[in-house]
């Protein structure tokens, strides 16, 4: 929660002003994500890893200690003896075997293929959504007086609404009934 306050302390809105948080769960988050976009993306975000200036600037690899010690995983290349080091290609084989492979699920007594969207349940589907989100999300100007200021996590956002907004929107509401 902290960090929620420090992001709209720091963003244009206040939260001293009147207003409520309100959350909205993107349906069917993982059907709708084009399957043929989930690598794009994914390379996308690698080029922008790789231009952060870093101390070591061999290529991007990722190291997880083989005794299970957690803080002992670091990103860059450590010795094969004590990490498996996991290179960028290893990477997007996982994904590409992810987005091929994890599409089998059984439903009672047949097997199915899901053939849109991300596999529902695979092992990546909730990292590679977030990365898909995040590729199209960068250079989204958050928060904007055109836009409402909002966080996101997984398939959820979060969005800050001044009580000026909702007593506009309920008079133009009065205005512009639904039908039905």
């Amino acid at each position: 929660m902290s960090d929620i306050l420090h992001w709209t302390r720091a963003s244009a809105m206040n939260l001293a002003r009147p207003g409520l948080w309100l959350e909205l769960d993107l349906c069917e988050m993982f059907m709708s994500i084009p399957r043929d976009r989930v690598i794009p993306a994914v390379q996308h975000l690698y080029l922008k890893i790789i231009d952060i200036p870093r101390q070591n600037r061999g290529p991007l690899c990722f190291s997880i200690s083989k005794d299970g010690y957690r803080k002992r995983d670091f990103v860059g290349s450590g010795s094969r003896e004590f990490f498996f080091v996991i290179t960028w290609a290893d990477i997007m084989h996982f994904v590409f075997l992810s987005l091929t492979i994890d599409v089998f699920y059984v439903g009672a007594s047949s097997i199915f293929r899901q053939l849109t969207g991300l596999p529902t349940g695979g092992s990546l589907s909730g990292q590679l959504a977030s990365l898909f989100l995040i590729a199209n999300e960068i250079g989204t100007p958050f928060p904007s007086r055109h836009l409402l200021p909002s966080l996101r996590y997984c398939d959820n956002y979060l969005f800050w609404v001044c009580a000026e907004w909702i007593i506009l929107f309920e008079h133009k509401k009065k205005d512009y009934p639904c039908p039905g």
